[in-house]
């Protein structure tokens, strides 16, 4: 199963070291889009329809929440980068993945691997889930 992902970041350094963590460790995940704020981030996951969401909370013109608030259906995974860990509870709620702190660095943590390979497992039990028990 081919994942599409998302990265919805303002800062454009983070928004690089993520798309390179997913090109080099990643074949199996397409970075089909990245944005740096709420606006332009609700017509790409319309027009994308992703299936894995890196999403950055606070940003300029509005944050993380208030994109998911916007959103009818959240029918994809959702990867919290943030610098700020009192958001944890609140990316609890709304059902998040994983919560990943910045600074993302250039040579990935064990916990950035750790989150790639729960996620990579997710999809593919998904994927034979629907293999098994076809919709």
């Amino acid at each position: 199963m081919m994942i599409k992902a998302l990265i919805v970041e303002d800062e454009q350094s983070s928004r690089e070291i993520l798309k390179g963590y997913l090109e080099r460790y990643c074949p199996e995940i397409t970075l089909v889009a990245m944005a740096d704020s709420v606006k332009p981030a609700l017509e790409l996951i319309r027009l994308h329809k992703p299936n894995l969401v890196f999403l950055d909370i606070e940003m300029p013109f509005g944050n993380g929440f208030d994109l998911l608030d916007q959103v009818q259906e959240i029918n994809f995974e959702i990867i919290f980068t943030t610098a700020f860990s009192n958001y944890a509870l609140q990316a609890i709620q709304v059902s998040a993945s994983h919560y990943l702190l910045k600074p993302i660095k250039m040579v990935p943590s064990n916990s950035f691997v750790a989150i790639l390979n729960t996620t990579r497992n997710y999809f593919r039990i998904l994927s034979l889930s629907v293999f098994i028990n076809p919709i």
